[in-house]
């Protein structure tokens, strides 16, 4: 079929008028001026002066930003002083830091490189997200989080569980759909949920998680006021204080198209209003979901989002996996000491599509992700200064990825032989309680009573007392 020399003309007008300016070439608006002068539109951009020889065509530069500038932002937003900021320094020489923080990454990326093998088997189904070129993120969390922080992600999760301590067959179970997996395979890629570690889950709703992580904050505020704690097996409150050193904080993840959602906002307000030890990790990937992200957002500079609410934030170099741990500790020990919530936005790049089911035809892409593996891929940069500097061997680093290949060809075997659910798994899960369960009769903690004492005057309990009488006798009318 030929397309008429007009039809031509208004094509190439509207892809010179809506790409990009950092992405239009002089090729192509030349082509566009030469074939569309009748039909040019007002908007069309014009061509940069200068092109990136190194990476042509890319939409989205690097920033290259050095531990200094780092460094300087913690010093104007968070209030450290150079004297503080040497001790996150330390890690530079840490051979041992340094080694937990490569294995945390290379663990990651073989453990998507599976999950990527096992899908095209057809043995994972369903939706999946993978995490390649953005390792430095749970390289932070393996290097700086506790236990019983608690955790909350988005549906591109399975390396933020596994860095938060989950078990990497039970995550590789959960994505085979078996009965040995975190939720018993009824979770699957996008909802990894692990109580033992405060793993709250993967949302697959963009944003949806933003006002839960900052409720997980308000419970660990809580917990503190009323006097009680988890039990041993994180299955109930117990009438116990937390410890006095207690210094848990929640942590979210987003992408920096969804912290363009107004639930952002609301969320920055509510921390900032009552002080939550809340982290709003932005993984900034330039891509919201297909959508180069700087065409629908006016301001990418997410972390500077908390200005307004007197939220404090930092921006950091996802391609350099050391200034990333130290920059991400010193804002998460800010939130521990009780200041409040924060802000990290990680410059990054992801180097798969959307999905395994993504065609990648969105504009740029496939180009972009070419060149980020060449010349942004965490990893390789990792091990390009430390053995230029004498820290690690070329035979000490293929050790460690040896180890961890093997962990990860054990968690996929772990998963294949595990075996499905049982049927009846559908029907505990609809119903957890029996369908005539009266839940005015349930009884609460024993120990309720003590603490509602120690929270709640008498005159005000009177008050709540009343309350609740009168609306169970609406409810009877």
């Amino acid at each position: 079929m030929k397309f008429s020399a007009a039809c031509l003309s208004l094509c190439l007008a509207t892809a010179a008028a809506f790409a990009p300016a950092q992405y239009q070439t002089a090729k192509t608006l030349s082509t566009a001026s030469s074939l569309a002068s009748p039909l040019r539109m007002s908007t069309t951009v014009e061509a940069p002066a200068t092109t990136n020889e190194e990476a042509p065509g890319m939409m989205r530069p690097p920033i290259d930003m050095k531990w200094e500038e780092v460094a300087a932002q913690l010093q104007e937003a968070f209030g450290y002083s150079q004297t503080e900021l040497d001790s996150y320094t330390m890690l530079d020489s840490d051979k041992e830091g340094l080694m937990k923080l490569y294995k945390a990454m290379q663990t990651a990326r073989a453990f998507e490189n599976a999950c990527n093998q096992q899908y095209m088997q057809g043995k994972i189904r369903g939706f999946m997200h993978l995490d390649n070129g953005q390792e430095s993120i749970p390289g932070l969390l393996d290097y700086a989080l506790k236990p019983d922080d608690k955790k909350i992600s988005y549906y591109r999760e399975h390396t933020h569980a596994i860095a938060s301590g989950v078990d990497m067959g039970e995550v590789m179970a959960e994505l085979f759909m078996k009965d040995t997996g975190t939720c018993r395979g009824a979770g699957g890629s996008m909802h990894i949920f692990d109580k033992e570690t405060y793993f709250q889950g993967g949302w697959a709703l963009v944003c949806e998680q933003l006002p839960y992580a900052c409720g997980l904050a308000k419970a660990i505020q809580l917990d503190k006021h009323l006097g009680i704690s988890d039990d041993a097996e994180v299955k109930a409150k117990d009438n116990v204080p937390p410890p006095a050193d207690d210094d848990r904080i929640s942590v979210v993840f987003i992408g920096e198209g969804g912290s363009q959602n107004g639930r952002m906002a609301e969320v920055l307000n509510s921390a900032s209003k009552d002080n939550l030890p809340l982290l709003i990790i932005v993984i900034d990937n330039g891509r919201a979901i297909n959508t180069f992200t700087p065409d629908v957002a006016k301001n990418s500079d997410v972390f500077k989002q908390g200005k307004h609410y007197g939220v404090p934030g930092l921006l950091v170099d996802g391609n350099n996996p050391a200034d990333v741990a130290k920059g991400g500790k010193a804002v998460i020990d800010y939130i521990r000491s009780g200041k409040g919530p924060a802000v990290l936005q990680v410059h990054t790049y992801r180097f798969n599509g959307h999905s395994p089911a993504d065609p990648e035809h969105e504009r740029g892409r496939k180009d972009e992700k070419a060149w980020a593996r060449s010349e942004q891929d965490p990893i390789k940069n990792f091990e390009a200064i430390y053995t230029a500097n004498g820290m690690f061997t070329e035979e000490e680093l293929k050790a460690t990825r040896k180890e961890v290949l093997a962990e990860v060809k054990a968690c996929v075997k772990f998963a294949d032989e595990s075996p499905m659910p049982p049927v009846e798994l559908a029907k505990e899960l609809e119903y957890p309680d029996a369908a005539d369960t009266d839940y005015n009769l349930k009884e609460g903690p024993a120990w309720a009573d003590e603490v509602n004492a120690r929270t709640i005057s008498p005159e005000k309990m009177e008050t709540v007392q009343a309350h609740i009488a009168d609306l169970q006798a609406k409810a009877k009318d």
